[in-house]
Parts: C-alpha cells; structure tokens; sequence
C-alpha cells in the first residue's frame, strides 16, 4: 500500500472527497455539500498538492480513487 507523505490534512478538504467518492461526480457532491462544483473540485486540487499524489482517476463520465486516495478515504472515514 502507497503511504501518503506526513502532512497536515484539512478536514474540510477530506470531507470534501469522501462526498466525491460516495456521491460518484463532483456536480452531486457539490450540491450535497452546498458548495458549487469548482470549490469541490479546488478542494480536491488542494488535497492532491498536499498529499503529492493524484487521489483520483477522473475521466469525463468516471472517477475512481488510486490507491492513495484509498488511503486518504480511509484515513477520512476514521476520522469522521
């Protein structure tokens, strides 16, 4: 399993991908988050800096998580 780098995680930013994840697309993630999608999707931008990993395949009709954004799920959801 591919470790994130010891870094400072902002929640809000982690919250914001586990919405991602779980609502399958940025638009719906938005709405359930009452943000807009390009907040949502600066909120992932921000996260993958931080982290230094891509934590998401995106294609136009898909996302998935890589395996470290598996991890930073993870670590999301005990935090949580």
């Amino acid at each position: 399993m591919h470790a994130l780098p010891a870094i400072t995680l902002d929640i809000v930013l982690l919250r914001s991908l586990l919405e991602v994840v779980d609502a399958g697309g940025f638009a719906l993630a938005a709405q359930n988050l009452a943000l807009t999608p390009s907040a949502v999707s600066g909120h992932i931008k921000r996260l993958e800096h931080s982290a230094g990993k891509q934590l998401l395949t995106r294609t136009t009709r898909s996302l998935e998580l890589t395996a470290a954004g598996g991890h930073a799920a993870q670590l999301a959801q005990n935090l949580g």
